[in-house]
């Protein structure tokens, strides 16, 4: 039965057919350019194609089968012929043929250019080169067509659909039984051209088809499936734990579900023509994937490169534990959005995760911390004034800001926010903090100078505004804390306070300067600070009769 019809570009010649599934030579043609994968079994000379053959010239063209496959099979042929000729690139009668597929799977009257819109195109009455991106479905197309359709690999050297990427039929539900004995065959579990190892529609052990929908399903004892070469897939899920490995997955969906309490790791190369869109609760490994990525669920991980930018609505882990991810675009953090980093020592993707983002980045939602490497224990400043800084996010550029810091699974409130900084006090002048630089955001930790009421690094006037607003001799009105400037953890803001703030005066930051001697700023604090706090003394403890 007709299935599908396109008008093809021819190749020039071809110098590999395949007889009966099995490769051999043939002498080249007048005009060969390359070693291409093509034609299949030679019908007699002047045999036309009827029912729908409707190409001018038919009783003069060489028709070709282009499919030794159980019910299914396709017909082409070679360019130009008797009446129009043979050698013109630009007479579109000379250029076109008919490429026809028949057989279980594929949609009848379907259009091949339809069924391939991301890795074909229709040339129209141009003559593409061999070096667009998109091609026109070729004659040439028709030998690694057939051998995908066989389950076996390309013909060596060609470079036409030398990835097999050309689809014929509708998608098929494919799932993966692996070894699992209890369904049909038991596969090897491992390889992905083993038929035994899938059930298609239902059928079990059918070979994986280009476009097919691809499911993992749990119940085979092996777990690392190697690919075989490039697979392109219409999408992919996972409902048990499996690692892909071997050359380029294209989803050409762009459609990856992983179900929760799963981890899906794919080491090989992913792709899509549109963009890849993760679902489910489960956690996603990757290696390096050329696509936007959007995270819609659950978690991205892994020391990954990703050629593209990435929307985060879920969890993004750099690393396999500690590790980097690179964004060769922008990073954008949408609310609830998390970003979950481990943190153990100073260097970026050794000791502490990092992302590295060439382009913007807009932050959002959560940055959880977690203070170990799976291994020790990060201890934080002891010293005062001492603080570490983790380069947690690189970037061009940045908007936006985390709105909560989880430290070890617990939230922060956060003690005070401006435009480039959260800063989260936690007893006794420790602070936990996100400091956000003109190219990098950095988790800091810091065991703060007394007299430094709001920890960014430095004793100047506004801390003294915090004394100041705060000076309660007595401590009737306390609780006090450090960022009112009790200093000494004594439940009261007094003199004793001020003098830890006067001694460590230094609005340029901590040990600017070594001199013993203070700053004429700092006499001025004292004498203007005596003054003041004698004013506000007076007040608290009222006139002498």
């Amino acid at each position: 039965m007709f299935a599908s019809k396109i008008d093809g570009r021819s190749s020039i010649s071809t110098e590999k057919f395949l007889t009966k599934a099995k490769v051999c030579q043939a002498p080249r043609q007048r005009g060969a350019s390359g070693p291409w994968g093509s034609c299949i079994v030679e019908l007699p000379r002047h045999r036309s194609f009827r029912g729908h053959g409707r190409s001018r010239d038919s009783h003069q063209r060489r028709w070709s089968t282009c499919g030794v496959f159980p019910g299914s099979s396709g017909l082409t042929s070679d360019h130009g012929g008797a009446i129009f000729g043979h050698f013109d690139p630009f007479d579109h009668n000379q250029f076109t043929i008919p490429f026809y597929v028949w057989g279980g799977g594929a949609e009848a009257g379907g259009d091949l250019y339809a069924m391939n819109p991301f890795t074909r195109a229709s040339p129209g009455l141009s003559t593409p080169t061999y070096t667009e991106p998109l091609q026109p479905i070729r004659n040439g197309d028709s030998g690694n067509l057939a051998l995908s359709l066989l389950g076996l690999p390309v013909v060596d050297g060609s470079s036409i659909n030398a990835v097999q990427d050309l689809i014929v039929t509708l998608p098929a539900d494919l799932e993966w039984n692996g070894d699992d004995a209890s369904v049909g065959m038991a596969g090897d579990g491992t390889s992905w051209r083993d038929e035994d190892n899938w059930t298609r529609n239902g059928a079990v052990d059918k070979p994986f088809l280009v476009g097919d929908r691809v499911t993992f399903l749990p119940g085979a004892s092996q777990d690392s499936i190697g690919l075989q070469g490039d697979q392109i897939v219409t999408s992919v899920a996972f409902e048990a734990d499996y690692t892909l490995t071997g050359d380029t997955l294209t989803i050409t969906s762009g459609n990856i579900i992983v179900d929760d309490q799963v981890t899906a790791t794919i080491s090989s190369k992913l792709s899509s023509p549109t963009s890849l869109i993760k679902t489910g609760e489960g956690h996603l490994q990757l290696e390096e994937a050329t696509a936007n990525l959007f995270v819609s669920e659950g978690g991205l991980g892994g020391n990954t490169v990703v050629f593209g930018s990435v929307v985060n609505s879920g969890e993004i882990t750099p690393g396999n534990s500690i590790g980097t991810m690179t964004i060769v675009g922008d990073l954008i953090s949408l609310f609830p959005a998390t970003l979950s980093m481990e943190v153990f020592g100073s260097d970026p993707g050794v000791s502490h995760d990092q992302i590295i983002v060439s382009g913007f980045a807009r932050f959002d939602g959560i940055l959880a911390v977690s203070r170990t490497d799976g291994n020790e224990v990060y201890a934080e400043p002891s010293q005062r004034g001492d603080h570490d800084e983790f380069s947690i996010v690189r970037y061009a550029a940045r908007g936006g800001a985390f709105r909560q810091l989880h430290y070890n699974g617990v939230p922060l409130t956060p003690s005070f926010i401006d435009g480039s900084s959260l800063r989260s006090h936690q007893g006794g002048g420790l602070f936990r903090s996100v400091i956000y630089g003109a190219t990098s955001a950095e988790l800091q930790i810091l065991f703060a100078e007394e007299g430094d009421a709001d920890g960014d690094q430095d004793v100047d006037i506004t801390d003294f505004n915090f004394l100041a607003s705060n000076f309660d001799p007595t401590g009737g009105s306390g609780p006090h804390d450090w960022t009112h400037a009790d200093f000494d953890g004594d439940d009261d803001v007094d003199i004793t306070d001020f003098g830890f703030l006067a001694a460590n005066f230094a609005p340029n930051g901590y040990g600017v300067s070594d001199s013993l001697v203070p700053e004429p700023s700092a006499w001025l604090l004292i004498v203007l600070g005596l003054s003041g706090l004698g004013s506000v003394s007076r007040r608290h403890f009222g006139s002498p009769a």
